[in-house]
């Protein structure tokens, strides 16, 4: 039935639907997984979602006790699980586009919507007081 549609109208669907939807409509057919794993849709999605003010959640707490609350409805707080080891003390320390760092030993990059998380190595930088000043004043680090 989707090869009646033209691809670019399956595309204009697709990029307006949240994040754990997309995680599932990749089973559909190989061609909605290669295109919602591209780079571009990728880039596409994210710029969709900040233009139109949707699939926008406030992620507050940390350790254990991590909670998203959609910020189109405020209607209530729901637990997010992470997919790791989280210790009560373990914090968010930065964010961006939906990547989330959390302090913890060690530290890791987290994407609570695609489940996504990606342990970071040890920090080269000998004279940093913290993992934060090291991995904060650092780029580079993505998903994919």
């Amino acid at each position: 039935m989707f090869r009646l549609l033209p691809s670019e109208l399956i595309e204009d669907i697709l990029r307006r639907l949240p994040v754990k939807s997309l995680k599932r409509f990749r089973a559909v057919a190989k061609a909605w997984c290669s295109l919602i794993d591209s780079d571009r849709f990728i880039k596409m999605h994210l710029r969709h979602s900040l233009t139109s003010l949707s699939n926008r959640h406030l992620i507050t707490g940390g350790g254990a006790a991590v909670c998203s609350v959609a910020l189109d409805s405020l209607d209530k707080a729901h637990a997010v699980k992470p997919p790791f080891d989280c210790k009560s003390g373990d914090m968010i320390s930065y964010s961006c586009n939906g990547i989330f760092l959390l302090m913890s030993d060690p530290p890791v990059l987290w994407n609570p919507f695609s489940r996504e998380y990606r342990v970071l190595p040890d920090c080269p930088v000998e004279y940093a007081a913290t993992a934060a000043e090291c991995y904060c004043n650092k780029a580079g680090y993505e998903f994919g």
